[in-house]
């Protein structure tokens, strides 16, 4: 009998140790919609993403071409303005997404700064690595969890934009690329995509920006 109470506290201490484990892995990041599937919000970094992925696509689209880009890519410069004027849901504090100068977890360090792979302090390596479990080297389109499917509209071409310029030189700027989990820097002049972020929970009521109704588009260029 007590042979029998000593193998059964072993497998519930050990069950306890096991559920103890899956709670504090980093991987376990909470990922929850928010805005009638429309925001994402981010329990781990205290953030809200925009579900849209590329929104400035889909807004030049919705508005016949008044507002956005037509890819959605646009410069630093035409980044940061852009997001600093978007309103959405009610909200008007979108910004780009924010990552450390000096980030310990990248596979590359230098005396200028942090770059490569495995960059996971910043708001997108942390969403690409551990919110979607994206692995170095593969798109996030083709390897990641479920979570994944909280999201849409994330381009084959992930490239985006971050909010930290390059210090050593005024003209560059941070990007992080969802197409392989890469962490870098390029020129502002160069194109690339803007994932809007804002800081805290938008909460259970937010709901999404209603559809403007625009008159019938003639075709795009």
């Amino acid at each position: 009998m007590r042979s029998h109470q000593t193998v059964l506290t072993l497998v519930l201490v050990t069950l306890l140790l096991v559920v103890g484990m899956d709670f504090a892995s980093p991987k376990s990041v909470g990922l929850y919609s928010r805005a009638d599937g429309t925001m994402v919000y981010d329990s781990n970094l205290n953030i809200t993403w925009l579900a849209d992925a590329n929104y400035a696509a889909t807004q030049y689209r919705q508005s016949c071409g008044d507002l956005g880009t037509k890819e959605g890519i646009m410069t630093w410069t035409q980044a940061t303005k852009w997001v600093d004027g978007l309103v959405y849901g009610g909200f008007s504090d979108w910004r780009l997404p924010t990552t450390p100068a000096s980030d310990p977890s990248c596979d590359q360090q230098n005396s200028i700064g942090t770059y490569g792979f495995n960059c996971t302090d910043g708001e997108m390596g942390n969403l690409f690595y551990q919110g979607l479990e994206g692995k170095a080297g593969e798109n996030i389109i083709k390897t990641h969890n479920k979570n994944y499917s909280l999201f849409h509209n994330i381009s084959l071409f992930g490239k985006y934009w971050l909010g930290k310029e390059f210090a050593p030189l005024a003209q560059i700027a941070l990007n992080f690329h969802t197409r392989n989990g890469f962490s870098n820097a390029n020129s502002k002049s160069v194109p690339l995509l803007v994932w809007p972020v804002r800081d805290g929970d938008v909460g259970l009521d937010a709901k999404g920006e209603p559809k403007i109704k625009y008159p019938k588009c003639r075709k795009l260029n």
